[in-house]
């Protein structure tokens, strides 16, 4: 279903692809989804966008553990880019609910500690696959100005995969699958959660991230 959206979507053609749920990419977003939430079972939480009322620039589809979301904890995401030449594969952070709680320059504090354990863990546990994967979570979603910021802010780790080149979509789900038999990993949104991670539970999410490192078909 990604390789037909990506095919294809283009978020400014509003006039002669008009919005509504049964339209094909919406209904293409939402079989992504529906795959996903069944090969990673009802104990994770699985959600996607393809926009309300109007085509989104970015579609996107979360996966987390139930007691965090996309404002506040850690999360994977797919995000497609608004051009739709390809898409992410990301390890984010939720930091809306933090900085609400917290104020900005605690959160801030908060969010940098994070970011550089997880990433050096992650450094040490992907291994040789580490190359495959941009740690310092940069991304590009040639969207235009204010729309791609705050999904560009919550990204610690990505892999971009290009339209054409993405792999076989049992390849893509094989690290979601795993989060069956995972850890949970504790939430970082919370204003009293101020120690780093523990090795052991952020070993957990980057184990996810090794499965996706073989090479794109």
């Amino acid at each position: 279903c990604f390789s037909l959206l990506l095919s294809e979507y283009d978020p400014t053609k509003e006039r002669e692809e008009k919005f509504s749920k049964m339209h094909r990419w919406h209904v293409w977003l939402e079989g992504v989804e529906l795959t996903v939430q069944r090969m990673l079972g009802p104990t994770l939480t699985v959600r996607s966008s393809i926009g309300c009322g109007k085509w989104a620039r970015i579609p996107w589809v979360a996966m987390h553990e139930p007691a965090q979301t996309t404002q506040a904890g850690l999360f994977l995401q797919f995000l497609m880019r608004t051009d739709a030449s390809g898409l992410y594969l990301c390890l984010g952070q939720g930091i809306s609910k933090l900085r609400a709680a917290a104020g900005p320059v605690a959160a801030n504090t908060h969010i940098s500690r994070v970011g550089t354990h997880v990433r050096e863990r992650c450094r040490v546990l992907l291994g040789d696959a580490c190359s495959r994967f941009d740690l310092g979570g940069q991304i590009e979603l040639h969207a235009p100005k204010g729309h791609g910021a705050p999904y560009e802010k919550a990204v610690l780790v990505c892999r971009h995969y290009a339209r054409g080149a993405l792999p076989a979509e049992a390849e893509l789900l094989a690290m979601n699958a795993k989060q069956r038999q995972a850890e949970a990993v504790p939430g970082v949104g919370g204003a009293k959660r101020t120690r780093s991670f523990k090795k052991t539970k952020v070993r957990t999410q980057c184990t996810r991230w090794r499965a996706a490192s073989r090479r794109p078909r």
